[in-house]
């Protein structure tokens, strides 16, 4: 199982091919459980996204036929060692280290891809006040078109993940609490310890 993580979708103003970067199996958490900040860790951040689940054998698709590969979605929030990913990045080294350790991506419950992807944006409180917001009508190149992009040089196989974007980011420290909401109602929410 793969999940890929579009890197440059999403405020950034770049034109051009998308960029991904892979996370492991151990990287994925359900939810329901916290997230441990790793000891060596230098700042945490949290960004939000939907992840979206592949749900047929695929390679070489066509942007007309990329819905007949997901139906599913589900709130996500991706978390990452910036200040070890800028030493890496300064030293020109893979971030991998940064961003795929254990439970580094903790998904929330799937449901129908229209609600989780439609016009209502997510949003992420911590501890009660808002600081962070994804918006599919941000995304520089749409979903539909991230499937022949990516399946041009990699068989997507039913049960990888798809995160089209992360936001922009929030730090965060022990004790915090992240809530993800769609309008009004909570969908995800975690803990940091």
């Amino acid at each position: 199982m793969k999940t890929f993580i579009i890197e440059n979708n999403l405020y950034c103003g770049q034109e051009g091919k998308p960029v991904w970067s892979f996370l492991p199996d151990s990287a994925l958490c359900n939810a329901g459980k916290p997230f441990f900040i790793p000891e060596n860790a230098d700042s945490m951040t949290a960004f939000i996204s939907p992840a979206i689940k592949i749900t047929r054998l695929g390679k070489s698709i066509a942007p007309r036929f990329s819905k007949r590969y997901y139906s599913e979605a589900a709130p996500a929030i991706h978390f990452r060692d910036m200040g070890y990913r800028e030493y890496l990045t300064r030293h020109g080294l893979p971030t991998d280290m940064s961003q795929a350790f254990d439970r580094a991506l903790i998904i929330g419950d799937f449901e129908n891809a229209v609600t989780i992807l439609g016009e209502t944006p997510l949003s992420m409180y911590k501890n009660n006040e808002k600081v962070d917001e994804w918006k599919k009508d941000d995304l520089t190149t749409t979903i539909d078109e991230l499937f022949p992009a990516i399946s041009a040089s990699n068989t997507l196989k039913m049960g990888d993940y798809l995160i089209p974007a992360l936001s922009i980011g929030t730090e965060v420290k022990i004790g915090d609490n992240l809530e993800l909401k769609l309008g009004d109602k909570t969908i995800l929410n975690v803990m940091i310890k």
